[in-house]
């Protein structure tokens, strides 16, 4: 009879040491799963926002805009020509917060000096992919193919992701895919 008492002794002992350790190992690092559960996610600012901030910054034409992740964090990379110069402007897609601003050297896709003015403006580009599948800009570009302007669209959908390619003078869209 000893032995059992001394042993649950000895055992509830080393419960009570187990719980002791633990505790004293939180050093604050971890969160409490109930702030985490409250805390609201932040909402990334929306492609025409980054653009307009981007454009505050250098002035020019957009020619691309991209919603890039790195290392945890969301930003839009909108590519602005002036002039016969490129630079690419990284906007914080949660802030707003100009990250940083460089020089676009990238010789295959060197810009003529002027877009046509006949072109739809981005806006009214946006408008037409929005339209056209509903969802989120996440990627834009405005290149010329075989002697036309076009606008590509990547846009994320409640369905996946879709591509959209919308002709810059007409507004006529040439193709659309939706990837699952």
């Amino acid at each position: 009879m000893k032995k059992k008492l001394f042993i649950g002794t000895i055992a509830a002992g080393v419960i009570f040491s187990g719980i002791t350790v633990a505790a004293s190992e939180d050093d604050g690092k971890q969160e409490p799963i109930q702030k985490a559960e409250t805390s609201e996610k932040q909402t990334e600012i929306s492609y025409v926002e980054a653009k307009k901030i981007a454009l505050d910054e250098k002035d020019g034409h957009v020619y691309g805009v991209e919603l890039e992740e790195d290392d945890g964090t969301s930003y839009y990379e909108i590519e602005i020509g002036n002039r016969g110069e490129a630079q690419d402007v990284y906007v914080h897609a949660t802030t707003g917060e100009v990250l940083k601003v460089e020089d676009d050297d990238d010789d295959e896709e060197e810009r003529e000096e002027q877009t046509p003015s006949d072109i739809l403006s981005h806006q009214e580009a946006v408008e037409i992919a929005q339209n056209t599948v509903s969802g989120k800009v996440i990627e834009m570009e405005l290149d010329e193919d075989d002697g036309r302007y076009v606008y590509e669209f990547e846009l994320r959908t409640d369905k996946g992701e879709a591509e959209v390619e919308i002709d810059a003078e007409t507004g006529e869209v040439l193709e659309t895919e939706l990837d699952d």
